[in-house]
């Protein structure tokens, strides 16, 4: 077992998607996996407001989640740290 994902159900119509995996573990579709099977949990839940974090410049992360169906909204300043990615 490595990493994890989840999700986080704020209000019965709005959740956070997340995932963490270790750097060997980059590159080979699993972040996407876990994005795609979230978000199918949360449709199944009646979620019909999804959000997730990345930091900008993470391009490989902000593609994950472009795959997945997300969009970019904004950009967030000092809101969150990400000390698994070093920015």
């Amino acid at each position: 077992m490595f990493g994890t994902t989840g999700l986080d159900v704020e209000t019965p119509w709005r959740a956070a998607i997340g995932y963490v995996l270790p750097r060997d573990a980059w590159g080979r579709g699993l972040a996407t996996q876990a994005v795609v099977a979230m978000t199918g949990f949360a449709e199944d839940l009646g979620v019909i407001r999804r959000h997730a974090l990345c930091h900008p410049e993470n391009i490989a992360s902000v593609r994950v989640l472009a795959k997945a169906g997300f969009g970019g909204e904004g950009v967030l300043r000092r809101h969150a740290c990400f000390p698994n990615v070093g920015f």
